[in-house]
């Protein structure tokens, strides 16, 4: 039983010795990308994969021509694997480097050499491809965890012709997609991009077999000027979620992590507008219309107003559209035009211009309106005119003071006639007083100002406290909207990120009221408007996602700021 006993122990060794050599033997190292092929500015990964033991150092970057892998201030993420596998315990290491390329082109990581175990092990080289997208280049690519597409319906249209585009995010696995971001563009200076929807639907769609999540970003874009214009890349900034699979599991990466990711670019082919067969009443409007005219009312006296609604329908840039004008305005007084849309979309719409005018003399109908605009569809110039509208107009008696006499006289009015509609009794009044009425002693009125007087002062303390109150709080709300817009402008910012944050509080204001101020100051509007033409041309030009991003001058700030608080103090949010 002890020779026994004593066989195992010895059996126990040398099986405790293979196992370390073998341990010690069975030592590697490999270097393996998450893709072999990214976009310019989009980050893959670089993994080392080290069996056998732990190495004695682990660099933060690895130094690659026109790469960027790692961060020289921080080691890269790290697992640690321990198993047994048929009596043999091993470790496993994982370490994972960010790998980002500025520049197109094949890049070559360099081989990575690792001591393990005080053994020197060098990794194989490895080779990236960096692209730059571009509109010849197959958009859909299921081998990418996730792109951007940017297409458009046509790429050849007239200046102020709207064109439909749509961008695409697309992002491997099922529910992928968390908050996109606002897409921006660059090169958007020759283009209007209009808003893109405000909420956005998750669409499940396979390619090639693979399940995405897909959001799509309709609009429209129209062109400045004619001539061969570039617009995009385009960028959405959006969280998603990384699923877990190979040898880039969940617990080496975040469950959800925030990415910019870029599209391809178009090029489009802007053509003028014909100068041949152009009306002299064209404004420069774009599209295919329709022209309803209405007033009212149809009978009236002379210096009455008098309501006109134009209804424009169709299809087309609303915003290069102008209300009709009336041809000749001798013997009217015209008043300005508001303005009533649908919400913008892909569809036909609908404007409503709301205009009052006062006839100043007897006009037998309202004339007729015209409507000249450019159909690309047709390619030519068309103009729509609305009948003239039959009016009977009475004259005012008031405005007539022979006119007048006569109705006086008929009613049988006698007394001094003025020139004025009003007539006033010049003489001395007689009153006669009332007599044995309670009403009518003095003492009664003071016994009964006594109790009104103190539920009138009470009331009234009651509601000039409310009051107060309230004008309090609407200062405070005040006070504190400003201090939000100038705390985050207060300090070192970039002009994308201020223009960002006030054009925010600029929309916010804008929903309570559409119409600026009349009595906003010239300066005030001035600074709004390039407030507006700049903050759009930025967002959308992506200066945002500049490595070197210009920061907001103080006057900027300045005159920015202080027109909204002037917009504020004449027209407040709250």
């Amino acid at each position: 039983m002890r020779v026994f006993h004593r066989f195992c122990f010895a059996a126990l060794l040398i099986s405790s010795g293979v196992v370390q050599v073998r341990a010690q033997d069975d030592v590697s190292v490999d270097a393996v990308l998450e893709e072999t092929q990214v976009a310019v500015g989009i980050t893959t990964y670089l993994q080392l994969v080290v069996k056998g033991g732990q190495p004695e150092q682990i660099p933060n970057e690895i130094q690659a021509r026109g790469l960027t892998i790692g961060d020289p201030s921080r080691p890269p993420v790290s697992n640690f694997a321990h198993s047994n596998v048929n009596g043999v315990p091993t470790v496993e290491s994982k370490y994972l480097y960010p790998v980002t390329g500025q520049t197109p082109g094949t890049f070559t990581i360099p081989a990575i050499p690792l001591r393990v175990r005080g053994k020197e092990i060098t990794t194989a080289p490895l080779s990236l491809e960096i692209v730059k997208l571009s509109g010849s280049r197959p958009q859909f690519n299921s081998s990418q965890p996730y792109f951007l597409t940017f297409q458009a319906t046509k790429t050849e249209a007239y200046v102020n012709e709207l064109i439909p585009i749509e961008l695409g995010l697309y992002v491997r696995g099922n529910n992928s997609i968390a908050r996109p971001g606002r897409p921006k563009f660059d090169n958007s200076s020759k283009f209007v991009i209009k808003p893109f929807p405000t909420t956005y639907r998750l669409n499940p769609e396979q390619i090639d077999g693979i399940p995405f999540s897909n959001v799509r970003f309709p609009t429209q874009v129209a062109a400045l000027a004619p001539g061969e214009h570039v617009l995009g890349p385009a960028s959405v900034e959006t969280d998603i979620a990384k699923p877990g699979s190979g040898l880039f599991p969940k617990a080496m990466m975040r469950l959800s992590e925030s990415r910019t990711i870029a599209s391809n670019e178009l090029s489009f082919t802007i053509k003028p507008l014909p100068e041949q067969g152009r009306p002299a009443s064209f404004q420069g409007a774009v599209g295919s219309f329709e022209l309803e005219v209405s007033a009212k009312p149809l009978e009236l006296r002379a210096g009455d107003p008098l309501s006109i609604e134009v209804l424009v329908r169709g299809n087309g840039n609303f915003d290069s559209l102008n209300p009709p004008k009336l041809p000749e305005t001798e013997g009217w007084r015209v008043y300005p035009v508001s303005k009533v849309e649908n919400p913008d979309g892909t569809d036909s719409q609908t404007v409503t211009y709301d205009q009052v005018v006062i006839p100043l003399q007897k006009h037998e109908s309202l004339p007729s309106l015209e409507l000249a605009f450019f159909d690309p569809a047709k390619e030519q110039y068309v103009t729509l005119r609305s009948p003239a509208i039959p009016l009977k107009i009475i004259p005012d008696p008031a405005a007539d003071p022979a006119s007048g006499s006569a109705v006086l006289s008929q009613i049988g009015f006698q007394g001094e006639q003025l020139d004025d509609i009003l007539f006033i009794h010049t003489g001395s009044p007689s009153w006669r007083p009332l007599t044995g009425s309670l009403v009518t002693q003095p003492s009664f009125w003071a016994w009964q100002l006594l109790p009104f007087s103190a539920v009138a002062g009470l009331a009234g303390g009651w509601a000039w406290r409310r009051w107060r109150d309230w004008q309090a709080e609407q200062r405070r709300r005040f006070e504190l909207t400003l201090e939000k817009v100038k705390a985050r402008s207060g300090h070192s910012i970039s002009r994308a990120e201020f223009y960002e944050v006030v054009l925010e509080y600029f929309e916010r204001w804008h929903v309570k009221h559409p119409q600026l101020p009349a009595n906003l100051s010239a300066r005030s509007k001035d600074a709004i408007e390039r407030m507006l033409q700049a903050g759009n041309s930025l967002l959308y030009a992506g200066s945002g996602a500049s490595a070197t991003p210009t920061p907001a001058s103080n006057q900027e700030k300045h005159d920015v700021l202080s027109a909204l608080a002037e917009l504020e103090s004449l027209a407040p949010i709250a």
